[in-house]
């Protein structure tokens, strides 16, 4: 048969399977980072359709929505909703997380869309190592007893530790009367208890005492989902979750994409922010936008120890290479905006431009500086108080940097003109002529040649460690898998 006749066939086959919908919780940058090894760890083993569906803050709704745009999974749909917006009917109730608002899960009866009958909560940092279709059959138990919630616990573990994995049964809660039964005991707790507002965790074990008709007992256990360790925090001894979460986040994300994949998101897998946005950013400034792949992010952050604006880097490479950059950038003296744009066995075409374009787009400041020739430029403060000057007085024009026998290496313009020009496909020069700007140009000799010593040193040390680190590293790689 046709292989374009049996994909076809897969396609409709699974289409026929029941949609299975998932729904987390997404706060913060812990949160986000661990969001595609989830997502990888459930595609690994199932094969029908799902729709996830998350509850995010504002930062997260700009990560996820760049990522899931640019990841297109077969058979995979996504919601995201403003937990900012729900925020008004659980004022009361605090997060049993610091800054959180795991309060929400309270609500999610009324949050959730009416059509949705049954749900799977998963915590962010569950790790599935089994169909999570298998889970569904216990909605059938849950209804035969009159329970509306199943809560999971670790039945390997005397402690009942839990996994993170919860059963809703929306339909039975909304008519069950869910909404004001739980409000009834948090307000019971609270008079109790006196001006401390209870938790979400201290209404669900209160009841649990006082009803528990309403809940059944998950038997889940270490062959069906794992509770991974956090990769910003890695145990000393690495453990067997630990290593398994490694394993899953080095898988190559375009595994699970759609053949069919949608033109009108052409760019490569997204990732943003895996470094926390530098607050200190004043919108006229200027931010130095450098893409690179990963093996030379850190030689790039150090090269722009000088340069006092903001800084935006743009790493490109695998999903293996992902999982070391944030432990290497660990000790990094120097504060960046870290992206990083996903690189597959079927590279996208002009990659660079699409880094560039992510760049632009996700800086803060009104005026940007991008860097073409990475090895000829010198981001100093010198070079910053050149542009700065040159910005201020024309904030329109486009800023050509270039070396001394007229080579352009960089140009620094306004964020708006730099989207035009990039989208344009075309040259600086272009844009004078069809953006109605003007282009001047800043020449690299004006620098000092004390900055320009210092950067040729730098780069000569750090070549001299990094050979040194890949000799006494060849023995100690790991094969994730």
């Amino acid at each position: 048969m046709d292989p374009l006749q049996i994909n076809e066939n897969r396609r409709i086959a699974m289409r026929l399977l029941p949609i299975v919908h998932l729904v987390s919780l997404i706060n913060g940058r812990e949160d986000y980072l661990r969001v595609e090894t989830l997502i990888k760890s459930i595609l690994l083993f199932h094969r029908g359709g799902l729709h996830y569906h998350f509850i995010v803050d504002a930062i997260s709704r700009e990560v996820l929505s760049a990522l899931l745009q640019t990841w297109q999974i077969e058979n995979f749909r996504w919601s995201i909703y403003e937990a900012e917006e729900n925020a008004d009917r659980l004022g009361w109730i605090r997060s049993s997380r610091p800054g959180g608002f795991s309060q929400i899960e309270l609500a999610l009866d009324e949050i959730l869309p009416g059509y949705i009958e049954k749900i799977i909560l998963l915590e962010i940092d569950v790790l599935m190592i089994d169909d999570v279709t298998m889970m569904t059959a216990y909605f059938n138990e849950m209804e035969d007893g009159g329970a509306l919630i199943a809560k999971d616990f670790n039945a390997t573990s005397s402690k009942r530790e839990t996994i993170g994995i919860s059963l809703l049964h929306l339909r039975n809660m909304r008519e069950g009367g869910w909404r004001d039964i739980w409000r009834k005991e948090a307000a019971r707790i609270a008079t109790g208890i006196g001006a401390k507002a209870p938790t979400e965790k201290d209404v669900i074990k209160s009841l649990t005492m006082q009803r528990p008709d309403l809940f059944y007992a998950l038997p889940l256990n270490k062959m069906t989902a794992l509770k991974a360790p956090s990769f910003l925090n890695a145990p000393a001894t690495e453990t067997f979750e630990f290593k398994f979460q490694k394993c899953i986040s080095a898988l190559d994300g375009s595994f699970f994409e759609t053949q069919l994949k949608n033109q009108t998101f052409d760019s490569p897998r997204t990732l943003e922010y895996l470094t926390p946005q530098m607050a200190s950013e004043a919108h006229e400034d200027v931010t130095l936008l450098l893409q690179a792949p990963v093996r030379k992010v850190a030689e790039e952050i150090e090269s722009a120890m000088e340069w006092p604006g903001p800084v935006s880097v743009t790493a490109y490479g695998t999903d293996e290479e992902r999982i070391s950059l944030l432990s290497e950038l660990k000790d990094a003296k120097r504060d960046v905006t870290l992206h990083y744009m996903y690189k597959t066995e079927k590279p996208a075409p002009n990659p660079i431009e699409h880094m560039k374009k992510l760049s632009i787009d996700s800086s803060k400041t009104s005026n940007v500086l991008l860097v073409d020739k990475l090895d000829l430029i010198d981001y100093s403060k010198d070079l910053y108080t050149l542009v700065r000057e040159q910005r201020e007085m024309n904030s329109t024009d486009i800023h050509i940097i270039q070396t001394a026998d007229m080579h352009p290496i960089g140009a620094a313009m306004s964020k708006m003109i730099a989207q035009r020009v990039l989208a344009a496909g075309r040259g600086y020069l272009w844009a004078e002529a069809h953006l109605n700007v003007t282009t001047s140009f800043i020449v690299m000799s004006a620098i000092p040649e004390r900055s320009k010593l210092q950067r040729r040193d730098r780069i000569h040390r750090q070549q001299r460690q990094r050979r040194h680190g890949e000799m006494n590293g060849v023995r100690g790689r790991l094969k994730y898998c």
